[in-house]
């Protein structure tokens, strides 16, 4: 069964989403000083926060301290999803796919139990869509002629479709979602088709990036490689 949570969103000052990490901790940090948030504020992590970067441990600790903060949001993605099914023994082949960069996270976590127990629970409490009044997140889409309740999670943490350009359904809410690299590396916000694509292709340009859904002020933090 999908875990949906509903979040309002005039309970936060700001509300910040990120997402596809992927091991870059640095990033990360570097992120964040420039927001200079506050505990008022609310992060949403669309997925993907582990594999294909270097920077696991350091990744995670500042998740574990937006989450001890009350600040953090973590969605589901497919990666995260991957590494659960590995270590549960459901599906060890598809995790260890040398595209899919599971490989590094595993030689970590083999030599950190604390970390790999840490991880694996935080991955159970996931849910796979957050709801608020005016948007839907998810990592990777929806299918806009199911009910939320109704998808299927395969779809919303895998596909590639391009999921938008169906004006079936009634819901107008915008769609935030991740899992698809957006153009240069860029955040794409398309309010015709009413949707933000929050990719930014860090293990490929080197970059993370941040909206803010109220001031919808885009941050971003890279390096040279």
């Amino acid at each position: 069964m999908l875990k949906i949570l509903k979040i309002k969103e005039n309970e936060y000052r700001n509300i910040y989403v990120i997402s596809d990490i992927h091991a870059h901790g640095n990033l990360l940090e570097n992120l964040l000083k420039k927001i200079k948030y506050s505990k008022e504020d609310l992060f949403i992590v669309l997925g993907d926060s582990c594999d294909r970067g270097n920077e696991l441990e350091k990744t995670y600790e500042i998740l574990f301290k937006l989450k001890k903060e009350n600040n953090l949001i973590h969605l589901l993605g497919n990666h995260e999803k991957m590494l659960e099914d590995y270590y549960m023994d459901i599906n060890t082949k598809t995790y260890l796919m040398k595209e899919n960069g599971g490989n590094g996270t595993k030689i970590i976590l083999e030599d950190n139990e604390e970390l790999k127990d840490n991880i694996l629970d935080f991955i159970y409490e996931m849910p796979h869509i957050v709801e608020s009044e005016n948007y839907i997140f998810v990592h990777a889409g929806i299918d806009k002629k199911l009910s939320l309740e109704n998808q299927d999670e395969k779809y919303i943490l895998w596909t590639r479709d391009r999921f938008w350009l169906d004006k079936s359904s009634k819901n107008n809410k915008i769609i935030v979602f991740g899992h698809r690299i957006q153009e240069y590396g860029n955040i794409k916000v398309d309010n015709f088709y009413n949707y933000i694509g929050m990719d930014c292709g860090t293990y490929k340009f080197n970059r993370l990036g941040c909206y803010e859904l109220k001031s919808k002020k885009i941050y971003m933090s890279e390096e040279n490689i």
